[in-house]
Order: C-alpha cells, then sequence, then structure tokens
C-alpha cells in the first residue's frame, strides 16, 4: 500500500529571486499543467477524505486543520531561483513579521542586493517540463519538474550567481548561510553537489500540524505515472523570461509578495 508522508507547517519568512509561471510567455504549456493539475486534484477528491485547501482558506488550515492539502493557485505557481535569507518565525505571525521586517534597513539593503542580482542573470533560459516528479514515497508535495536544455553551461552561470550573492550580502555584513540555488540534479548528492539539471515547482503541498505519514494512496501514483506517459512523449517547451523579487512564507500564500512590483 502507497504513503504519502505529510510534513510539518513551516514558519517562516524567505527572501527569493523566483519565477512565476504565469508571466513566462509559455501559454500552451502553462494550460497543461494547470490541466494536470486538475486531474490530480479530481483523483484526490474522489479517493481521499482529506481536504483539498485554496488559498483563500490557508491562513485558517494552518491554525485549526489536523492535515491537509494546499492546491498552489494558478497565479501562484512558481519556484525559487535564488534563496537570499531564510528567518525562523516560531510563534510570531507571518504578517507581523513581514510589517517589522519590511520597516527597516537591513530590508532596504537586501532589496537593493535582490535587484541588482535579478539584472545580472541573463534571460531568456530555454528548459523543458519533463516529468510530475514521482520517488518511492511522495514526500511533503507534488512537484512538476522543469529541466534546462543546457545544464553544463546553466551550472557554470548558476554557481557565479551563487557566489555573487554570497559575497554583496557579505559586503553588507548581512548573514549569508542561507543562499541557495534551489536546482537539483538526478544524480546522487555527493556526486551532484555542484551540478544543476532542473528546478521544482510545487502544485500541491501535504500539510499537517505535526509530521505523519498516511497509507491508500495508490490511485494517486496510478494518477502520476499515467500523466508522467502523456508528458514523456509529448514534453512541455519552457522558457523563463522575467524573476520576481519575493518576500514570502514557506507556501507563497502571503498577499503581497513581490518586491520590485514588476
Amino acid at each position: 500500500m502507497k504513503c504519502v508522508k505529510f510534513e510539518e507547517i513551516k514558519k517562516e519568512l524567505n527572501f527569493t529571486i523566483s519565477v512565476i509561471l504565469g508571466k513566462q510567455n509559455n501559454k500552451d504549456t502553462f494550460k497543461r499543467i494547470i490541466d494536470y493539475q486538475e486531474q490530480i486534484r479530481r483523483d484526490i477528491r474522489d479517493n481521499s477524505v482529506i481536504e483539498i485547501i485554496k488559498l483563500n482558506e490557508f491562513r485558517k488550515a494552518i491554525q485549526d486543520k489536523p492535515e491537509f492539502i494546499y492546491l498552489y493557485p494558478k497565479e501562484r505557481l512558481h519556484f525559487s531561483f535564488i534563496n537570499l535569507l531564510t528567518f525562523e518565525l516560531g510563534d510570531v505571525e507571518f504578517k507581523d513579521a513581514e510589517e517589522s521586517i519590511t520597516k527597516t534597513k537591513l530590508y532596504e539593503k537586501i532589496k537593493e542586493i535582490m535587484k541588482e542580482i535579478k539584472l545580472k542573470i541573463n534571460m531568456p533560459i530555454p528548459a523543458k517540463i519533463k516529468r510530475i516528479y514521482i520517488p518511492k514515497r511522495i514526500e511533503n508535495y507534488i512537484e512538476c519538474n522543469i529541466f534546462l536544455d543546457d545544464p553544463k553551461l546553466f551550472t557554470e552561470k548558476l554557481k557565479d550567481h551563487y557566489k555573487y550573492t554570497k559575497e554583496k550580502l557579505l559586503q553588507e555584513g548581512i548573514p549569508n548561510k542561507d543562499v541557495k540555488i534551489k536546482a537539483y540534479s538526478n544524480e546522487k548528492e555527493e556526486i551532484a553537489k555542484y551540478k544543476f539539471e532542473y528546478f521544482a515547482v510545487n502544485i500541491f503541498r501535504f500539510l499537517s500540524q505535526k509530521e505523519q505519514i498516511l497509507k491508500g494512496w495508490d490511485f494517486l501514483y496510478n494518477k502520476i505515472e499515467t500523466i508522467n506517459k502523456e508528458i514523456k512523449e509529448n514534453p512541455l517547451d519552457f522558457k523563463i523570461h522575467f524573476l520576481d523579487c519575493i518576500i514570502s512564507d514557506a507556501y507563497l500564500s502571503n498577499n503581497v509578495y513581490k518586491i520590485d512590483k514588476s
């Protein structure tokens, strides 16, 4: 019997340079992603008692629901390109933390650094969506994987962006331990330490007040395998044209999330 792991809800505030899928001028690809998300949503609805939560219900759900599945709205489908800073919030509400930090000199410094880094990244970046990731056990999310057309060349560029970001933060006296390129490799971690092949776009998150593993999800694995056969036969072309500087919680569920308003 197949299982799904539900992660404990993360309480954090992040500064990232991210890609919002709906802005990228890939209309046909975007429509197909939304269609696959809807197919999976219907399958979960018909085969599971776990509630699927939308954006307008999210804040209440993280307070009082033991577990739930968060369905990313189409306008919030995204992936982080570079993570700059992460603040663990503990018992502090995200809204209060956001309000406090945006009044500081630190915020103004981070904002300018993010805009500078964003301008250094050359566009467009050609890629393809080749699968919905399906591990031996689904843990915390369902994601689409966007594979770079030229991972070798782009890995070198990403390493430069990583180094530059860390140096800029250090020059401004800002901690740089959280800087991370949010790209991944199919190879084992020790082999792929500095190799980047794909980005990950979460379309669902499995969330819980306390981490738990639930059984009875064979139907979900079967559905993803069916979708992946279709994607394998007809990969989705995708070009990254635009980046956004973002302040957000772990799920991009906050109201005003774009720093640069572009």
